[in-house]
């Protein structure tokens, strides 16, 4: 009977303790499975940090290497992920050509992640490229063509095929052509005509500026009219307009006003040719159309500065002519 008994009792024993450890792994198993369901979850999410942690509890209850190569997948999608985020951070500051430079170095690991940075890389070259591009037409308006330029290289370093920044590259080449040539005709044009002959002692050398030089002009004439009175005499039967210098004493009163109505006649003479320049300007301006960058593209409009700046001119010329009359 104490031998039955003492099987019994090992039967008893040996049942609980199977049902005990049964109990302990079930449990283990059950939280292995969980930990992983979640992390699994939290990756599909774009939680990498929390999957990261979940991954690496689930270590302790079993270690596996396929749960060691998920933490590697995890902690690269996550710095994809940082990137990501940074470069939003930088384009909203505006800072384009950063972000550019940033979303191209994304990987294809998260193909959400890099097709939306590559969206987001679009749309920076096209702000981009709008800033440069008003940039650029505001300083071509205002004939800055070197600034223009170098708004127009910053587009093409980042956009080569864009149109419309060639065509304005192209346009900016032609109206620097178009000043040098002016600049050439401005320095070629010939001198008003100088009665004096040039081993004259009286006359002086030529002023720079338009100003001085006309009333240098003028007095050099009124010399050589004095010095030579039979060649002015001349003069004066050949062309009514130009009165007669006579060759007196110059502090005489008579001789005075003949000099005064001869510097204004010469003078009233370049200011209408320099009139007759400044409203053709004028005219060419009103009738040039430039294009201007407005509202991300181009459109014809009058050069309103250059305009300006033309009637200015005109308007002091005709100031100077009522002047003198």
């Amino acid at each position: 009977m104490v031998i039955k008994k003492w099987w019994f009792w090992a039967v008893i024993i040996v049942v609980i303790l199977s049902g005990g450890f049964g109990a302990y792994k079930y449990n283990r198993v059950s939280a292995y499975n969980k930990l992983m369901s979640n992390a699994e979850k939290n990756m599909g999410l774009g939680n990498y940090t929390k999957a990261i942690n979940l991954y690496k509890q689930s270590l302790s209850y079993k270690n596996d290497d396929a749960i060691v190569k998920d933490i590697k997948v995890a902690q690269n999608l996550k710095k994809i992920q940082d990137t990501y985020n940074e470069g939003i951070k930088i384009m909203n500051s505006k800072k384009y050509l950063e972000v550019i430079d940033k979303f191209k170095k994304m990987s294809k690991l998260n193909k959400k992640l890099y097709l939306s940075a590559q969206d987001k890389i679009k749309q920076c070259i096209k702000k981009y490229d709008d800033v440069n591009m008003q940039l650029a037409s505001d300083a071509y308006k205002n004939k800055k063509y070197d600034d223009a330029n170098n708004y127009l290289q910053n587009i093409l370093k980042v956009d080569t095929n864009n149109s419309d920044a060639k065509k304005m590259e192209s346009e900016i080449a032609q109206a620097k052509q178009q000043q040098t040539q002016q600049q050439q005709t401005q320095q070629n044009k010939p001198n008003l005509a100088v009665n004096t002959p040039s081993n004259d002692k009286t006359s002086k050398s030529q002023p720079n500026n338009n100003d001085d030089f006309k009333k240098q002009w003028i007095e050099d004439q009124v010399q050589w009219a004095k010095q030579h009175p039979q060649g002015n005499q001349n003069n004066q039967s050949n062309n009514q307009s130009v009165p007669q210098i006579q060759n007196t004493n110059p502090s005489d009163s008579d001789n005075t006003g003949t000099q005064s109505d001869y510097e204004k006649q010469n003078m009233l003479i370049a200011l209408k040719q320099e009139e007759q320049e400044a409203q053709q300007e004028l005219d060419n301006a009103q009738n040039q159309m430039v294009k201007v960058y407005e509202n991300g593209k181009f459109v014809w409009a009058q050069d309103q500065s250059k305009i300006d700046s033309a009637r200015n001119r005109l308007n002091q010329i005709q100031s100077q002519i009522n002047a003198l009359k």
